[in-house]
């Protein structure tokens, strides 16, 4: 009896075994085949002293291939001032991030805002406010200067306090991390972080309670405890993303084919596109070029996704791409890389740059003229990409060019102010910063260099001081080097505007800024960067700075040390710290370079101090110009000046440019009887903004402007001035001007014509296109050419004779064929009297177009008028928009996953006819030749899977020229294995001879009448159609038997245990479960399948004995 329990017991166990074996083999069949290989850590501490070292490691990335088996584990070590310094993306970038407090070699921790304060202020030189019985010059920090001074200046009554600068996180950079903590990742922070209140880290994190936040001793956040917490199956794990095809260089249709695996089924995620197309590196919103939502995982895998954007052909240079995967939770991975585009060498764009450097003053003058700088000249005199053309005029000549009436827009692409220490006390005129300030609104790019900000600009505590006054007060707070509220700027408005990318529109921005402690409410503070406070720790006349640096340490990448010159941590001139705090809140504020210390205090790691090269939008700051002599400024330092007016360039909001002007010349004789003027151009804007258009006309005192706004940048723009404008003028000439601009106000050129009017009769042409937008590629235009008769002024009678119109020669045969009718059209004579008769003639030209762009078709109107021997000609162009056709035909599994099984075919119909028939393997871009109406027809389906849709109807023209075809192709789901306790656990599996055995078949298909076989192995005995239980799983996940399914047994050869299962309107919304039961013999396997619409899911059933254990 005992060894009967015993027996029995040793088969549950061994059952129990099984089922835990059955679902361990289920994880490795189904388990993802991208693999988790690595394991990237931010370590943070509060100086350059890392815990998570296996080589006692410094700032820096540090690789640690053999810590783990099958895995590299990468250690990002950053002490926290250059956290706050970098732009990088943590949610996405990093598997952990931990905040250490690592102080074990160094007494340097965290520390508080306004904790020090030096006893002096570096300005206020000019007043006595340093004893209570004044008698020297300068200001005592956190004092009331009362109004004693050299100068009887009236006080201003305010409080000044200047704070060293604290070692502690930004509230931009925390919310980084507490983006990766809502999102589920793993963060770490030191308990001993949190023992000095007061903190950005202490207000952001001490309260903040969530599971994957782990708040603990400093001595147990270590390599191993962070990867065994990793390794856990509870730990969430951002999705692996690899990019399995890509687009080359030069392939302006960018496009990624891209797969996801992740730990656990995934529904709704998006997949988004960015391009850093002004190079800052920040990937903003404006810069997600394209978004897939709806993605969903299968077997925790989305496979062959793709995503693709066309880029605009005026782009040329290095372009940074980001792809990012976003789960529903917010969890995010993302992988980046870069793609050239070369320009066309005989089309490069140009860089407009304007050097403003000061006019020499008690001997400092400007000491690096771009311009002739031969180092300089040789470095842009090779680019591949751009030409750069720099012009300079000294202070002294812009102030004039700029009072003259004269703007920079249009003109110029870049300004930089520059090269001089204390910019050789030169400062600008309100007039001038006006100008600066209008010129970077529309997205133009200036950069300020060493000392163009002065210290000493207050008033009037720092009246008589030479310096920049004007300049640091207009641009300090706009620049980003305004920490706290700018007492002249108390709006706090910013240069820049949002960009809005629901509304596609531009809206007022405010600056953002931190604010004092509660009693220093009503103070003032500058906000002064470290090393110049403390020269003034001890004395109230100090100097202006201590010490030198010779080389500048990079703190992020991005376009200004990538291209077209790759730079690292560099050599430079020698140069000194700057006087404000960076505002690293300041979402646009991006450091590129600091100053490395040259056994000075210096520290490379702190951008809000020591920062050499950042920039600001299109604003750039370089701390290039204290030396004065040019022969030490660096090659390395001069290809970062190249560098930096290239991203100008590609930063800037450029201006529109008029393109593709017809039937408008200088010097044009037009009559003045003619009914009207029609010409057309074409706007061009590379940022793809919208245009504003005006069309403005002088006639004699008369000005008449006609309006073109909100239209779209490359398409042509027809213009028609009315006889009226014109006529009643008793001048012989008119001017036509035409004027472009994007909603930023930047302008193009201004296209002027001068038009002769005359009194003779004449003949002039007009032409309408039978398609007014345009063409396709494969059409036929019919263009109406009309020869409209223009009576004289003095009503003369005379008769004017063989009018023909003839284009041979003058258009490209490769791009448009003319058809029917030839390349001239003859017009009849017309007779005046003085009315002409006829007075209008319209013929036709048909062509064929055979290449996308704004074709042109010159020609040339020729003219006899009675008794006068010369012949009378006039140039007239017609223009035909024409575009490629494109069908994207794609086949999904319907969650945007591509269907990639093999070639299916697709029959294309324009209309009735059959045009095309193509292979299409998951995706394909095919053209579409002609404007009309196209049917794809899918004539392939793969097995498991079921069409939802197999002909789609899609209208293509020029304004809808590309279109995506998508066929659905929805998978049918079919699972088999051991079915118990509602659950199925797949695979093949281990069980006991002689034993019963119950199986499911899980099955899902939108076929509502499915093709279910169950194929059961022949050595079973006593199966019948009475085995099979045929279930609908309910909402609950019950099983409801069904009576709309037959099962049926089949007979004959080779069928001894063959059944299929049919259905009578198959639920397409639902799961079925068909249950079965067998007994299995004394056989070592047996195999069973089933198969759902041809698709087999089979199982191997391995029997043994039970042994006797006793």
């Amino acid at each position: 009896m005992r060894k009967s329990i015993i027996k029995k017991a040793a088969l549950v166990l061994i059952i129990v075994l099984i089922v835990f074996g059955v679902v361990f083999k289920n994880k490795l069949v189904t388990k993802a085949t991208d693999v988790r290989n690595s394991l990237s850590i931010l370590e943070i501490e509060p100086t350059d002293k890392f815990s998570l070292t296996q080589s006692s490691a410094t700032s820096g990335i540090e690789t640690l291939p053999n810590l783990v088996p099958n895995m590299t584990v990468t250690i990002r070590h950053m002490t926290m001032l250059e956290y706050i310094s970098s732009v990088e993306q943590v949610n996405g970038k990093y598997d952990i991030v931990v905040i250490g407090d690592n102080n074990t070699s160094s007494s340097v921790t965290y520390s508080p805002e306004f904790g020090t304060k030096t006893k002096y202020l570096p300005y206020g030189k000019e007043v006595y406010n340093t004893k209570s019985s004044p008698s020297t010059l300068g200001m005592l920090n956190d004092s009331k200067w009362t109004g004693t001074s050299r100068n009887n200046y009236d006080g201003d009554q305010n409080t000044y306090i200047e704070y060293y600068s604290e070692n502690d996180i930004t509230n931009k950079r925390a919310s980084e991390i507490i983006d990766s903590i809502n999102s589920g990742q793993l963060v770490y922070i030191a308990n001993e972080v949190f023992s000095v209140t007061g903190t950005k880290l202490y207000s952001s994190f001490y309260n903040m309670s969530k599971d994957n936040l782990i708040k603990t001793a400093q001595s147990n956040i270590t390599l191993s405890n962070l990867v065994s917490k990793y390794s856990l199956a509870t730990t969430k794990k951002a999705p692996l993303l690899r990019i399995s095809s890509q687009s080359q260089n030069n392939n302006r249709n960018i496009d990624f084919i891209y797969n996801i695996t992740t730990d656990n089924e995934e529904q709704n995620m998006q997949a988004n596109l960015y391009l850093d197309l002004n190079g800052d590196g920040l990937f903003k919103d404006k810069e997600k070029v394209k978004t897939i939502s709806n993605i969903n995982t299968s077997n925790k895998q989305f496979n062959n996704g793709e995503i693709g954007y066309r880029l605009d052909d005026q782009f040329v240079g290095n372009l940074t791409w980001k792809l990012e995967i976003v789960t529903y939770s917010g969890v995010k991975t993302y992988k980046t890389g870069t793609l050239d585009f070369q320009a066309d060498p005989n089309n490069k764009p140009v860089v407009r740059v304007l050097q403003v450097y000061p006019v020499t003053t008690n001997g400092i003058s400007n000491s690096f003229n771009l311009s002739t700088n031969s180092t300089i000249s040789s470095l842009i005199t090779g680019l591949r990409d751009y030409t750069l053309s720099i012009s300079t005029k000294s202070t002294t000549e812009f102030n004039t060019y700029i009072s003259g009436g004269n703007s920079l827009n249009s003109h110029y692409d870049m300004v930089i102010l520059g090269f001089a220490d204390s910019y050789a006390y030169n400062d600008l005129p309100q007039t001038s910063i006006d100008e600066l300030k209008h010129f970077i609104q529309t997205g133009q790019s200036v950069m300020f260099t060493h000392d163009t900000v002065t210290y000493r600009y207050l008033t009037p505590i720092d009246t008589t001081d030479k310096s920049s006054k004007t300049i640091t007060r207009n641009f300090r707070d706009i620049i980003g080097q305004s920490r706290y509220v700018d007492p002249n700027n108390p709006q706090q408005t910013d240069i820049y505007q949002n960009f809005d990318v629901a509304t596609g529109t531009y809206q007022t921005r405010t600056i953002p800024h931190e604010q004092l402690k509660s009693t220093d409410q009503g103070k003032i503070s500058l906000g002064m960067t470290k090393g110049l406070l403390t020269q003034f720790e001890s004395s109230a006349t100090a100097g202006s700075y201590s010490g030198e640096s010779t080389s500048v340490y990079k703190i992020n990448d991005g376009l200004i040390n990538l291209y077209p010159y790759t730079i690292g941590d560099i050599s430079v001139a020698p140069t000194h710290y700057q006087w404000y705090q960076l505002n690293l809140e300041d979402p646009d504020v991006v450091p590129w370079y600091t100053l490395k210390p040259n056994g000075n205090g210096y520290n490379q790691y702190d951008a809000r101090n020591y920062y050499y090269t950042y920039s600001k939008g299109n604003i750039t700051y370089s701390g290039t110009g204290h030396s004065g002599d040019s022969s030490k400024y660096t090659a390395d330092e001069c290809k970062l000046f190249v560098n930096t007016m290239v991203k100008a360039e590609r930063g800037a909001n450029h201006a529109p440019i008029i393109t593709g002007l017809t039937n408008l010349s200088d010097g044009e004789q037009i009559s003045k009887n003619q009914d009207n003027i029609q010409f057309s151009f074409v706007p061009i804007d590379r940022d793809n903004d919208p245009i504003n258009a005006v069309i403005t006309v002088k006639a004699g005192n008369t000005v008449t402007t006609f309006p073109y706004s909100n239209k779209k940048q490359g398409e042509k723009i027809d213009v028609s001035i009315p006889k009226s404008v014109y006529s009643s003028t008793s001048g012989s000439t008119i001017t036509i001007s035409i004027d472009a601009s994007d909603p930023l106000l930047a302008k193009a050129q201004t296209v002027n014509a001068t038009i002769n009017l005359v009194n003779d009769p004449t003949i002039s042409l007009s032409s309408l296109n039978d398609n007014s937008l345009g063409y396709l590629v494969g059409d036929t235009a019919s263009v109406t050419v009309t020869a409209n008769a223009n009576k004289s002024t003095q009503n003369l009678n005379t008769i004017l004779s063989n009018i023909n119109y003839n284009i041979t020669g003058n258009y490209d045969t490769s791009k448009v064929q003319v058809t029917s009718g030839g390349n001239i059209l003859n017009f009849n004579d017309v007779a005046f009297t003085p009315d002409p008769n006829p007075l209008s003639q319209p013929q036709t030209f048909n062509f064929l177009t055979k290449q996308s762009g704004q074709i042109a078709i010159s020609g040339k109107l020729t003219y006899y008028q009675k008794d006068v021997t010369t012949q009378k000609s006039s140039d007239y162009t017609i223009t035909l928009p024409v575009r490629d056709g494109k069908a994207n035909i794609k086949i999904t599994t319907g969650n945007n996953n591509a269907l990639v099984l093999g070639d299916a075919q697709v029959q294309v119909y324009k209309g009735d006819t059959l045009v095309n028939t193509v292979s299409v393997n998951g995706s394909k871009q095919i053209p579409i030749l002609g404007t009309g109406t196209y049917k794809f027809k899918l004539l392939t389906s793969f097995n498991g899977f079921v069409v939802q849709n197999n002909t789609i109807q899609q209208d293509f023209s020029y304004s809808s020229n590309e279109n995506d075809i998508i066929f659905n192709e929805i998978p049918d789901t079919i699972s088999h294995g051991l079915y118990s306790d509602n659950t199925l656990r797949t695979g093949d599996i281990d069980l006991t001879k002689n034993s019963n055995a119950t199986f499911g078949v899980l099955i899902k298909t939108d076929n509502a009448n499915p093709l279910v076989t169950i194929d059961l192995d022949d050595a079973l005995r006593n199966v019948s159609s009475d085995s099979f239980k045929i279930n609908k799983i309910d909402g609950n996940g019950k099983l409801v038997p069904v009576t709309n399914a037959q099962i049926t047994q089949l007979t004959g050869s080779g069928n001894i245990n063959k059944f299929t299962v049919q259905f009578s309107g198959n639920d397409t919304t639902s799961c079925y479960m068909i249950v079965y039961t067998i007994k299995l013999g004394s056989n070592d396997s047996y195999t069973n399948n089933v198969s759902l619409n041809n698709v087999n899911k089979p199982i191997t059933i391995t029997c043994q004995e039970l042994k006797d254990l006793f």
